[in-house]
C-alpha cells in the first residue's frame, strides 16, 4: 500500500528533477544564448558607430560647402542680379539670419533691397473680426485705387489673398492690377499697418518699385500639422507676389522648412509652379541658390523646390545661372581704370598717336582680356561652364594676350605681315611678330587640345582659334571697327549655335562695356585686346559649331587673311555704303585730314599704332 511518505518523495523527488533539469538547461544554453546577444551588440555597436561616422562625415561635408560658400559667395553671385530691385517680404517669426544674409546676397549680386514688408500675426488671423476689418480695408483701397479685387483661391484666405494682391500693387513694378503711385502706395501699406496687419522698413513703395520679390516663412514649423492657417496665408501671399513680379522666391531656415512647415506646404500645393523655394537659407550655401533661383527664372528658367529637406528636388538650379555680360563688362571698367591710373612701366609705354594724329592708351586692350578671362575662370570654378569649356577659353585668351602685348610694347614697324615675319626668319632675324606668331599658334593649339576631340577636329579647332585672333586683328585700324565686328560675329555665332551664348558672354560683354572709349579715341584694342577677344570667339565657335560649320568658317577666315595682304579693307569698307556707314557708328565725325604719325598703320598694309590692317604679323 503507497502511503503518504511514499507520495512526499515522489513529489519532492519530482520538483528535484525538474529543479536540476532547468538548472541543467540554463547552464547548457547560457553560453549559446550570450554568444547570440553578445554578437548582436556588437553588430548593433558597428552599425551605430558607422553611422555616427557617416553623420560625422555629412556634417563636415556640409560645413565646408558652407564654408566655401561664405567664402566665395560674392564671385557665385556677382553680377546675377545687376541692376535689380528687390522687396522682402516676412511672415511673423522669420529668422534675422535669413533676412541679413538675404539682404547681404542681394548687395553683393548688384541688386538693391528696396525695403521690407513685416506681416504681422494679425494677418494671418482669420477670426471673425480680424477677418471683418482686413475685408474693409481692402475694399476701402481698391475702390480708391480702382483696382479689381481676385477672387481667391482658397475661400478660406480670400481676404489675406486680397490684400497680398493690393500690397504687390504698392511695392512691385510687375503687378497686373491697376498701377498706383507713389504717394497711393505708401497711403496703401500706411493704412494696413495703422490696422496693425503689417509694418515697414526702408521705402518699399518708392519708384520705381522692385521686380522681385523674397518670402521669408517663420523660423520654426506651426505645432499644429501642414493645415495650419498660418502656412495657407504664405501660400496665398507668394501667389499674389509672383503674379506681380518678374520672379519671386521663399527662402526659408532648415529648422522652419521641415514637414507641416509652409515651405513644405507651398511645395505641395499648385502655387509650387509659379515660386522657387530654398529650404537652408540661414547658410550661405542657401542665399547663394536663392539668389540663383531668381536669376534663373528671370532668365526664363522654371521654378525649383532647392535645399536639403526631403522636400526638395535639387541642391540649386542646374546649370547655376552665369552672371553673363554684365560681370565681364564691370570686370573690364575696373580694369580700365587700375591700368590707366597706372600702366605698367608708365604712361608713355602704352600711349600710341592714332590715325588722327592724337594719343591714344593701349590700356583697352589688357583690360578687355581680363575682363573677358576672369569672369571665364570664375563661371568655370562654380561649374556654370564645363571644365573644357572654360579652361580652354582661358588659355586661348590669355596666350593671345600676352603675346600680342609683347608686340603692342616691343613690336617694330621694320618688318611688316606674314610675309614680312616669315622672311625676317628665313635671313636669322627673330622679330616680335615672329615670336606672335608663334606664341599665339601654340596657344591656339594648346586650347583646341584641351577643348577635346579627335585629332582632325583639334587642327581645325586650332586654326580657327588662331586664324580668329589673327583675324579680329587685322579690323583694328579705325575706332571701334574691331568690337563691332566681333559683336556682328559672335551674333552670327550664336544664331547658328545658340549654346554658344556663354562662352560669348564674356568677351563679348568685355569688350562692349570699353567700346565708348575706342569710338571716343581715348583707347584702342591694339594686338593683345583684338588678338585676346579673336582667339576667345574662335574658342566658342570651335565648341559649338558641327564640324562642316566649323570647316566653312576657318576656310573664310584663311581667305580674308590672305585677301589682306593685298587688299586694304579701309578702302573696300568706305567704297560700300552700307559698310562705311556701320564703320562711322558712332565714331567722331571726320574734321582733320589723317596726320601721320609714328608707327601709324598705313593703307597699303604697313604696321602702325596698333590699328592695323597690314599684312598681319598676328596668326
Amino acid at each position: 500500500m503507497i502511503d503518504f511518505r511514499y507520495h512526499l518523495v515522489s513529489i519532492v523527488a519530482v520538483f528535484l528533477a525538474l529543479a536540476i533539469g532547468i538548472v541543467l538547461g540554463a547552464t547548457e544554453l547560457q553560453g549559446k544564448t550570450v554568444d547570440v546577444l553578445s554578437e548582436t551588440s556588437n553588430q548593433l555597436n558597428s552599425k551605430l558607430k558607422a553611422a555616427d561616422s557617416q553623420l560625422n562625415n555629412d556634417a563636415a561635408q556640409l560645413g565646408a560647402a558652407d564654408e566655401f560658400a561664405q567664402t566665395n559667395e560674392a564671385l557665385l553671385v556677382r553680377g546675377l542680379l545687376t541692376g535689380k530691385r528687390v522687396v522682402l517680404v516676412t511672415e511673423p517669426g522669420a529668422p534675422d539670419s535669413v533676412v541679413n544674409g538675404i539682404t547681404k546676397a542681394v548687395g553683393l549680386a548688384g541688386g538693391s533691397v528696396t525695403g521690407q514688408v513685416a506681416l504681422q500675426t494679425k494677418f494671418n488671423d482669420t477670426s471673425g473680426a480680424t477677418e471683418s476689418t482686413l475685408n474693409d480695408i481692402n475694399g476701402t483701397i481698391a475702390q480708391t485705387d480702382g483696382t479689381a479685387l481676385t477672387s481667391g483661391s482658397n475661400q478660406q484666405t480670400v481676404n489675406q489673398e486680397q490684400a497680398a494682391q493690393l500690397i504687390a500693387t504698392a511695392v512691385l513694378a510687375g503687378s497686373p492690377s491697376a498701377a498706383v503711385t507713389q504717394a497711393q502706395a505708401q497711403t496703401l501699406l500706411s493704412t494696413y499697418a495703422q490696422a496693425g496687419f503689417l509694418s515697414v522698413s526702408q521705402q518699399p513703395a518708392q519708384q520705381p518699385a522692385a521686380t522681385l520679390a523674397i518670402v521669408i516663412p517663420p523660423a520654426s514649423a506651426p505645432s499644429d500639422s501642414g493645415s495650419d492657417q498660418a502656412n495657407q496665408v504664405l501660400v496665398a501671399v507668394a501667389q499674389e507676389l509672383a503674379g506681380a513680379s518678374t520672379a519671386t522666391v521663399v527662402a526659408g531656415s532648415l529648422a522652419g522648412s521641415v514637414a507641416g512647415s509652409a515651405i513644405a506646404t507651398l511645395r505641395s500645393s499648385n502655387v509650387s509652379g509659379q515660386v522657387s523655394t530654398v529650404d537652408n537659407a540661414d547658410t550661405a550655401f542657401g542665399q547663394v541658390t536663392a539668389i540663383q533661383a531668381l536669376a534663373t527664372q528671370m532668365a526664363g528658367g522654371k521654378p525649383g523646390a532647392y535645399g536639403v529637406t526631403g522636400g526638395s528636388n535639387a541642391a540649386g538650379p542646374s546649370p547655376a545661372p552665369t552672371p553673363g555680360a554684365s560681370v565681364s563688362a564691370t570686370a573690364a571698367t575696373a580694369a580700365y581704370a587700375g591700368l590707366s591710373r597706372r600702366p605698367p612701366g608708365g604712361q608713355k609705354a602704352w600711349t600710341r598717336v592714332n590715325h588722327r594724329g592724337e594719343s591714344v592708351t593701349l590700356v583697352e586692350g589688357s583690360a578687355v582680356a581680363v575682363g573677358a578671362i576672369g569672369p571665364v575662370l570664375a563661371a568655370t570654378a562654380m561649374g556654370a561652364l564645363p571644365a573644357r569649356d572654360g579652361i580652354a577659353m582661358a588659355v586661348a585668351g590669355a596666350g593671345a594676350a600676352a603675346f600680342g602685348t609683347v608686340d603692342d610694347l616691343a613690336g617694330s614697324s621694320s618688318r611688316r605681315g606674314l610675309r614680312g615675319h616669315l622672311g625676317a626668319l628665313r635671313h636669322g632675324e627673330v622679330t616680335t611678330g615672329a615670336v606672335k606668331l608663334g606664341g599665339i599658334g601654340a596657344a591656339g593649339l594648346a586650347s583646341a587640345a584641351l577643348a577635346g576631340g579627335n585629332p582632325a577636329d583639334i587642327v581645325i579647332n586650332a586654326g580657327l582659334i588662331a586664324g580668329g585672333a589673327n583675324l579680329l586683328n587685322l579690323f583694328d585700324l579705325r575706332p571701334g571697327r574691331a568690337i563691332k565686328v566681333a559683336m556682328a560675329s559672335a551674333a552670327l555665332i550664336e544664331a547658328d549655335a545658340p549654346g554658344a551664348a556663354p562662352l560669348l558672354a564674356a568677351p563679348i560683354g568685355a569688350s562692349a562695356a570699353l567700346l565708348p572709349e575706342d569710338l571716343a579715341e581715348r583707347a584702342m584694342l591694339g594686338d593683345a585686346g583684338a588678338n585676346a577677344l579673336g582667339a576667345m570667339l574662335g574658342v566658342a565657335a570651335a565648341r559649338a559649331l558641327p564640324r562642316p560649320g566649323r570647316v566653312a568658317l576657318l576656310a573664310g577666315i584663311v581667305a580674308l587673311t590672305v585677301a589682306s595682304e593685298k587688299v586694304s579693307f579701309t578702302k573696300v569698307i568706305e567704297r560700300t555704303p552700307l559698310l562705311r556707314w556701320l564703320d562711322m557708328l558712332g565714331r567722331r565725325p571726320p574734321s582733320a585730314p589723317l596726320v601721320p604719325a609714328p608707327r601709324e598703320h598705313s593703307e597699303d598694309g604697313g604696321l602702325a599704332a596698333g590699328r592695323s590692317e597690314a599684312p598681319s604679323p598676328d596668326l
